[in-house]
């Protein structure tokens, strides 16, 4: 998804017929439930001149602007000023700049359980203009984010698990800020096309079940050949395609909580530790067991 941009009062989004009702509202409800996210670094960036500074590359990057100003390197780019967040996910790294006096609180989350179904869904950039006047308790708790992130440590027990508490609220009201007035027509569906998105949730709901395209194809009440053009015009892949980008996410989230190869190979419907392990390195370089050692369990570490 594109960047966006959101500036409007409250009431002007009900005027504008931008409030979720209904089904949509459903949707959103649902949407904002599933978030579930370990919290990979939280911290305060200062700036006492005119800096650049590169935010995202992780699962979801927050970035709430305490003062000052927080903008794209382009000139003629989005800036967002005090009040504003934006949201990025995807592994894509992105440099913005900010100006001097600037106060910009940053959490870094990874989604986790069944928060990873979430990430076909989240826009890769989104401008939250007047993200404290359209979420102003949400707003009120940022400053209290990053207690431990100049010291490193916590503060008192329990910090961690708060701090992850205080976080999934963070990351909640920002996507609802941006459904409320800039997620595209459809949203919360993964696809445009609703057949298609019959299939797209299916793989979701059970990535570990041997897709065909023909099952697939059964699910979208199409043919075999009219469900892959359309499958691959929308999602830019193939379905087997994206069946494994959609294990490898499963995966990932399973390593880092620390599971074995094993257990993790039986659960995602692979037949051997041996090709799964495969299927791990042609996707991320290195094997599971290798990726796992560089990836501690930080749904732990984070509570």
């Amino acid at each position: 998804m594109s960047s966006v941009a959101l500036d409007p009062p409250v009431a002007e989004l009900a005027q504008a017929g931008c409030v979720w009702t209904g089904a949509a509202g459903a949707d959103l409800e649902k949407v904002l439930s599933d978030v579930v996210i370990s919290v990979r670094a939280q911290r305060r960036v200062r700036t006492t001149t005119d800096e650049s500074l590169t935010l995202g590359g992780r699962d979801v990057t927050l970035a709430y602007v305490a003062q000052g100003e927080l903008g794209t390197v382009a000139p003629d780019g989005c800036v967002l000023s005090r009040g504003g967040v934006l949201l990025l996910s995807g592994d894509t790294r992105h440099r913005m700049r900010t100006s001097a006096g600037s106060r910009i609180a940053i959490t870094e989350l990874r989604l986790v359980g069944d928060g990873v179904r979430l990430a076909d869904l989240l826009p890769e950039v989104a401008w939250v203009c007047g993200f404290d006047r359209l979420e102003p308790a949400a707003a009120a708790l940022v400053e209290h984010l990053d207690r431990t992130a100049e010291t490193g440590d916590a503060v008192r027990s329990g910090d961690r698990a708060i701090g992850r508490m205080l976080s999934t609220v963070l990351l909640q009201s920002a996507i609802r800020a941006w459904a409320l007035g800039c997620a595209p027509a459809g949203w919360p569906a993964r696809s445009d096309d609703p057949f298609l998105a019959r299939a797209i949730d299916a793989i979701h709901a059970e990535p570990d079940r041997a897709w065909t395209i023909d099952q697939l194809a059964g699910i979208s009440a199409m043919s075999r050949s009219r469900f892959a053009e359309r499958f691959r015009a929308a999602v830019d892949c193939s379905p087997a395609g994206y069946v494994a980008l959609v294990r490898m996410r499963a995966a990932r989230d399973m390593l880092s909580r620390g599971e074995g190869v094993s257990a993790v190979a039986h659960a995602l419907g692979y037949g051997s530790d041996e090709g799964f392990s495969r299927a791990f390195r042609r996707h991320h370089g290195v094997t599971p067991s290798v990726w796992r050692s560089e990836h501690p369990s930080e749904a732990v570490n984070a509570g």
